[in-house]
C-alpha cells in the first residue's frame, strides 16, 4: 500500500495544477528490457495474456520507442524458485526459439536475448544454440 501511495504521489508531482505536465520527456530511443509472452509461458502462468513482437511494436510506436531488446523468458521453466517442470530443457529450447522467431520477424527494430538457468546442466549447450542457430546477441 505504501509503494502505491508512493507511486501515486511521484506521478502527480510530475503535473502542475491543471494537469499539464512541466517537463517535457522525450522517449527514448531503445528500450533495453522487454519481454514477449508466447504459448508456453501458459503452462506456468495461466492469467498472462500472450504477447507477440507484432504487439511489442505497435506498443513500441504509440510510445515512439525505435527499438527494444527482447529478453526471452525461458528462464522461468528452470527458476529454482518454483516448483520443477516436466520436460524444462524442451520447454527452454521452445522458448527460445519462439522468441528468436519473434524477434527475427522485425530485425530493423528488436533485439533478442535467450534466457536459461546458468546452473542447470543443459545451460551452456543452450547458449550455443542461442550463439549459433538462432538471431540473438551474443557479444
Amino acid at each position: 500500500m505504501k509503494i502505491a501511495i508512493l507511486c501515486c504521489a511521484l506521478a502527480m508531482a510530475a503535473f502542475g495544477a491543471r494537469g499539464q505536465s512541466q517537463v517535457a520527456v522525450t522517449p527514448p530511443l531503445v528500450d533495453h528490457h522487454q519481454h514477449l509472452f508466447g504459448p508456453g509461458i501458459k503452462k506456468l502462468s495461466p492469467s498472462v495474456e500472450q504477447i507477440e513482437a507484432s504487439d511489442l511494436i505497435a506498443l513500441l510506436d504509440k510510445a515512439g520507442i525505435r527499438k527494444a531488446v527482447v529478453l526471452s523468458i525461458a528462464y522461468q521453466f528452470g527458476n529454482p524458485n518454483k516448483p520443477a517442470v516436466e520436460d524444462e530443457y524442451a520447454r527452454v529450447k521452445a522458448e527460445n526459439d519462439w522468441t528468436s522467431q519473434q524477434v527475427a520477424r522485425f530485425p530493423e527494430r528488436l533485439r533478442g536475448f535467450c534466457s536459461v538457468n546458468p546452473t542447470k546442466e543443459y545451460a551452456i549447450a543452450e547458449i550455443d544454440v542461442a550463439r549459433k542457430i538462432r538471431s540473438f546477441i551474443m557479444d
